[in-house]
């Protein structure tokens, strides 16, 4: 196989993406005027099939040299593509770290299950991406096994995808899975600012953080308190809606300044009607800008090149 033939195959997969085709061996048969350029006019599909069958992306003696790595068949290209998502854009100020699932029924250790995701079986990738939805950074998580420090996983993680960022005047969202007292500290040091939802549990959460829950889930719609943690920068919100949402940020006040829109019942017609209820600036900006991993996500399924195995 040639450099112009392996460029043809991908070329050929992307192609398939775009029209988005069930069956592969349907697209030789279309014309040119649905494709632009007809795919027999790049290579037969027998070609593509037999390219795909045994394509690899390292060599033997690369390998080798990477027997202790479990990525050691992807590594090269892996590290590449994640090289090239940072060297070729300058991300805004404002980005956010969740997880994306890449749907394989690959047989291998670190394949997971995430049953609150639309992909649930799959390879879990840790995404670091702006408010424009692209993704600036990633890592793969392989399962348990590697080094973890005794912040926890999660505070690995974030400390891995934004080292880069650092003093840089960055603000970064995440969901309640990475929030935790220390990372938005730590990460103040670095002149990064904060915002996450939290899990109030958390060993290290203030005592006065779950007791305002409590009091904030016994108010009406709209009602929200805020606790600034005295010697530190951390300011702890709850606001209720449906019910009740729990903030800690090192970047926004907790006092209200915003409103959402609500759809709520007219207690004298007892219709569906429009209200404005009051919304915490932190909260507000959160929904805002929390989703650069999600709008990345669809951006991709616009266009998938993902193929079974031949």
């Amino acid at each position: 196989m040639t450099t112009e033939e392996l460029f043809r195959f991908i070329g050929a997969l992307i192609l398939l993406g775009i029209h988005g085709v069930q069956n592969h061996r349907f697209a030789w048969s279309i014309t040119k005027a649905q494709y632009m350029i007809r795919l027999s006019e790049l290579l037969s599909c027998e070609r593509f099939e037999l390219i795909g069958t045994f394509l690899h992306l390292v060599t033997p003696e690369e390998e080798e040299s990477l027997s202790g790595s479990k990525l050691k068949k992807i590594l090269p290209i892996h590290n590449y593509i994640k090289a090239k998502c940072s060297d070729l854009y300058q991300p805004c100020r404002s980005l956010s770290i969740d997880e994306r699932m890449v749907k394989s029924k690959a047989r291998t250790q670190f394949r997971q299950y995430i049953r609150n995701k639309p992909t649930k079986w799959g390879f879990k990738y840790w995404v670091l991406a702006d408010v424009t939805g692209y993704t600036v950074d990633f890592d793969l998580y392989i399962g348990k096994g590697g080094t973890v420090s005794s912040n926890g996983l999660a505070y690995d993680v974030v400390m891995k995808l934004l080292q880069p960022y650092w003093f840089q005047g960055y603000e970064v969202f995440f969901d309640n899975f990475y929030t935790s007292p220390i990372l938005l500290q730590d990460l103040v040091s670095y002149e990064v600012v904060a915002t996450g939802t939290l899990n109030v549990t958390r060993k290290e959460v203030p005592r006065e953080v779950s007791a305002m829950k409590q009091y904030v889930e016994k108010c009406t719609r709209g009602v929200g308190y805020y606790y600034r943690q005295p010697n530190s920068n951390i300011t702890y919100c709850c606001w209720h809606d449906t019910k009740t949402v729990t903030l800690a940020s090192t970047a926004y006040p907790g006092h209200t300044e915003n409103t959402v829109s609500r759809r709520v019942k007219d207690p004298h017609t007892n219709r569906s009607i429009t209200t404005e209820v009051p919304c915490p600036l932190m909260l507000y900006q959160y929904n805002q800008k929390m989703g650069g991993v999600d709008k990345s996500d669809q951006f991709i399924s616009y266009h998938k090149v993902l193929r079974k195995t031949v």
